[in-house]
C-alpha cells in the first residue's frame, strides 16, 4: 500500500509504502529462535513481498530508506495478538461488519 497523503508520517518528498501479507502463519517456526535465526527468518519471508513490489517498482529495494520486516512476535508483542495472528480468521471471512447499534460499523483486520 502506498500512501500518498502521509505527510505526517515521511518527510517531503518521500514516501512510504506498507506491504504485508496475511499473518496467519504457524507460530512455532518462530519459536526459540536466536536473534540470527530470527532476523533470517523474518529477511526470508520479507522475500516474497520484495518479489511483488518489485513487478511495479523496479529499483524499490535499492530506494528503500527504511525497512521494517514484522512476525508473528511483532504482532504479538506490539499488537497484543495472541500468537501474533493478523488478518481474519475463516470463519469471519463473510462478516460485513454491520451491528445491531444503528450507525455502527465494525472494521479492522477480522472484517471483511
Amino acid at each position: 500500500v502506498c500512501n500518498f497523503d502521509d505527510s505526517l508520517e515521511v518527510p517531503e518528498g518521500k514516501i512510504m509504502m506498507h506491504a504485508y501479507a496475511c499473518g496467519n502463519e504457524e507460530y512455532g517456526i518462530w519459536e526459540d529462535l536466536n536473534k540470527e535465526e530470527y532476523e533470517a527468518l523474518k529477511k526470508e519471508r520479507a522475500e516474497t513481498l520484495w518479489s511483488a513490489i518489485e513487478k511495479v517498482v523496479p529499483d524499490a529495494r535499492e530506494r528503500c530508506e527504511v525497512e521494517m520486516i514484522g512476525s508473528p512476535l511483532t504482532h504479538e508483542r506490539f499488537l497484543r495478538r495472541p500468537r501474533g495472528t493478523y488478518g481474519a480468521e475463516v470463519e469471519s471471512l463473510f462478516q460485513d461488519g454491520s451491528t445491531s447499534v444503528d450507525g455502527l460499523v465494525l472494521c479492522g483486520d477480522g472484517i471483511f
